[in-house]
């Protein structure tokens, strides 16, 4: 007998497996900026929400001006070392800097080239949950709550507008959606 799981869990158990992650590079990161006597700057707000619109800006020209015939290696190649990087960040502060480097490296041309859904959901839960630990050291709570707020503006100016629609639908065409993927059956 074959018991159907439903999404719900899924995405539940996917969030307990983020957060525990997130939480272990955290604490792996603080303790080795006490170690090394690194305070954590405070980003300010406005550097933040730069950072953001610059961000949303280039990823908006990549996708206006690269041909779609091309816009899925460029895409690819940055996902390539998005995913080298969170899997580096990860773990960086547990093992030698040449072996970490050496399976961020690894990681990353083994999704490029090796295209699993498994291996694609498991690095793109290493990956998010090292951006997450490393932006947590960058801002304060505050600056961060209001970042929050910025985004969530965005957000709905974009669905409003049509952005986020012809943005998924153009990374859709590539089939290069950052997301986690449900293998279908």
């Amino acid at each position: 007998m074959k018991v159907k799981i439903s999404s719900a869990f899924w995405a539940s158990l996917l969030m307990v497996l983020a957060l525990a992650l997130t939480f272990f590079v955290a604490s792996e990161i603080k303790l080795f900026l006490e170690a090394n006597l690194i305070a954590s700057p405070d980003v300010s707000f406005a550097w933040a929400t730069g950072y953001f619109i610059a961000v949303v800006a280039v990823m908006a020209l990549i996708l206006s001006v690269i041909p779609l015939s091309k816009l899925r290696l460029v895409l690819k190649m940055l996902f390539a070392l998005m995913f080298a990087w969170g899997t580096f960040v990860a773990i960086a502060l547990i093992l030698p800097e040449p072996a970490a480097v050496s399976i961020a490296v690894a990681a990353g041309v083994a999704w490029l080239l090796w295209a699993r859904v498994w291996l694609h959901n498991f690095i793109l839960l290493v990956t998010l949950s090292s951006a997450g630990s490393v932006f947590g050291f960058l801002f304060q709570p505050l600056t961060f709550m209001i970042f929050m707020l910025v985004i969530a503006v965005y957000d709905m100016l974009a669905v409003r507008f049509g952005f986020m629609v012809w943005m998924a639908d153009r990374l859709s065409e590539v089939n290069a959606l950052p997301a986690f993927i449900k293998k279908s059956h």
